[in-house]
C-alpha cells in the first residue's frame, strides 16, 4: 500500500479544517468519541493486568495453602489462620481434575 504523500495529508487537514467551520458540533462529537474510545482501551488494558496480578496472587495463595496442607493443617484452620475464605480453601485443597473433552455445540 502506498504511503500517503504530503499533498493527500494537507488535502485532509484542509478538509478537517472546512469541517469544523460548517458543522462545529460533528468535530465536537467525533472529539468526545475519539476519548471514550481511549478511555475503553486504556480500561481494558488496566482489566487486563489486574485479572494477571489476580491469578498471580491466587497461585501463590495455592501454594501455600498446599504447603499448610502438606503439613496436616485442616482447610477450616487453613481459613482461620490465613483469612483466605473458607470456599476458597476448600477450592484450592480439591485435587484438580483433567478437563472433560467436549464437542464443539454443546
Amino acid at each position: 500500500m502506498p504511503r500517503p504523500s504530503k499533498k493527500d495529508a494537507s488535502l485532509r487537514e484542509a478538509q478537517r479544517r472546512v469541517a469544523a467551520i460548517l458543522d462545529p458540533d460533528r468535530v465536537a462529537r467525533d472529539q468526545r468519541i475519539a476519548a471514550a474510545t481511549v478511555a475503553a482501551i486504556d480500561a481494558a488494558t488496566a482489566k487486563a493486568e489486574a485479572e494477571a496480578q489476580v491469578k498471580e496472587a491466587d497461585d501463590r495463595i495455592g501454594e501455600a495453602v498446599a504447603a499448610l496442607t502438606a503439613e496436616d493443617v485442616r482447610p477450616e484452620q487453613i481459613a482461620e489462620l490465613t483469612g483466605v475464605p473458607a470456599a476458597d480453601v476448600q477450592r484450592l485443597t480439591r485435587p484438580r481434575r483433567a478437563p472433560k473433552d467436549t464437542e464443539p455445540g454443546e
